[in-house]
């Protein structure tokens, strides 16, 4: 499947999807809203997550499947601090202590994992 734009062969921006609630029971791979992906784990602009228990992952989509700059807001709600990975799990992005609220965006999209920027809030 291509997310290259078949009029201007850059890459498709996904759907935006503004605000998703996240309870992290188990590491959880996201996906990009995307027109016929048939998941629950989707990716949203704002992100308030409550893990479960500790040393969880949430992976962030695949980078090449956008365009850099594309981000997310992930607040910790929950008692436990969790990890953000890249798609392949390779790359820590960023943790995040409880009651913590941390911006996340691609810089670099020609991977899978990407590259990932990050600022505390």
């Amino acid at each position: 499947m291509s997310y290259n734009s078949p009029f201007t062969g850059t890459v498709v921006q996904p759907t935006d999807v503004s605000y998703r609630s996240i309870t992290l029971s188990a590491d959880t791979q996201l996906q990009w809203p995307i027109n016929g992906n048939a998941t629950d784990d989707y990716a949203a602009r704002i992100m308030q997550v409550s893990a479960t228990t500790s040393g969880l992952s949430l992976y962030m989509p695949p980078a090449n499947q956008t365009s850099v700059g594309n981000d997310a807001l992930i607040r910790n709600v929950g008692a436990n601090s969790f990890t953000v990975k890249d798609y392949a799990g390779t790359n820590t992005i960023i943790t995040i202590a409880a009651g913590e609220s941390k911006y996340v965006y691609i810089t670099d999209n020609t991977t899978t994992t990407g590259t990932w920027g990050n600022i505390a809030f």
